[in-house]
């Protein structure tokens, strides 16, 4: 598209975006940034992982130590603290899922009592 000061812009720039569209608040869910913080984190933390087991150090301390070292707080790869909610709050749903996957119906029967009164006096708990 051609501007009228003979420039050339995007057929995205060229339309204003609709109230109804535009967001006034900052979504940490904008323009694949989700996608790109994720990228950074599995891309450090699948090497620093497959390190662990040389320093005799269990892999979910290299998942935290490359969490805090990209953070906020440290290299700020990923700046802003919402983001670094939205991404921890989809780790915590991709870590029962795998904990799901791991745990068989026949492991909760048999310990039965156990989960039934640990899991009730969590949800007293809260």
């Amino acid at each position: 598209m051609i501007c009228a000061d003979g420039g050339r812009t995007s057929a995205v720039e060229a339309v204003p975006s609709s109230p109804e569209r535009r967001s006034d608040t900052a979504s940490p869910i904008n323009n694949f940034s989700v996608l790109r913080d994720l990228a950074i984190i599995i891309g450090l933390a699948i090497p620093i992982v497959a390190l662990t087991p040389r320093v005799r150090v269990p892999p979910l301390v290299g998942v935290i130590l490359v969490g805090v070292v990209i953070g906020p707080h440290g290299v700020a790869l990923i700046p802003e603290p919402e983001e670094v909610s939205a991404l921890s709050e989809i780790g915590v749903v991709l870590l029962l899922f795998a904990i799901g996957i791991e745990l068989s119906f026949s492991g909760v029967l048999r310990r039965g009592r156990a989960v039934i009164v640990t899991g009730g006096a969590q949800m007293v708990g809260r």
